[in-house]
């Protein structure tokens, strides 16, 4: 639908043109624009906006700028989604993060990486409502603020 011109004679494909024909065709024989009458045009430059075209006036438009990117199905004139797309239903079981079925157990630096991040997590006191981590990036954020070197 969107292969449009010959690059080195700027004129129309005969395909693209047969599109157009097909879909002007199509547009024609719904009841919507037999009984309404005008169109919004799916060209470049009217975007399907409120700009109300008859059928010749889309076809000259789709041939001189063609259609709006992405456009397959004919939404703004009522057209309806097709039902006849077969539905898939995936049922898909994702593990819980660090969880495994087997009896592996983590390499030794992803070991040590858990116990750092077990340290971090750990009170500074008894008591305490802030752990290792939360006092560093607090240290962190008020050096920031103030300036205050390393």
């Amino acid at each position: 639908m969107y292969d449009r011109l010959y690059l080195e004679r700027r004129e129309l494909k005969p395909k693209f043109e047969e599109g157009v024909q097909g879909f002007i065709t199509w547009a024609f024989a719904e009841k919507y624009c037999r009984s309404e009458g005008p169109v919004r045009c799916p060209c470049l430059k009217c975007e399907c906006r409120p700009i109300i075209c008859d059928l010749e006036e889309v076809d000259r438009h789709l041939k001189r700028r063609g259609f709006i990117e992405n456009y397959w199905v004919w939404t703004y004139n009522r057209e309806e989604l097709s039902s006849n797309v077969p539905e898939t239903s995936v049922n898909v079981t994702y593990d819980e993060p660090g969880d495994f079925d087997g009896d592996e157990l983590p390499n030794k630096e992803a070991q040590r990486f858990y116990q750092l991040l077990n340290e971090m997590n750990a009170l500074l006191f008894e008591g305490s409502l802030d752990s290792k981590l939360s006092m560093c990036a607090r240290v962190s954020v008020a050096k920031s603020n103030w300036n205050v070197p390393d």
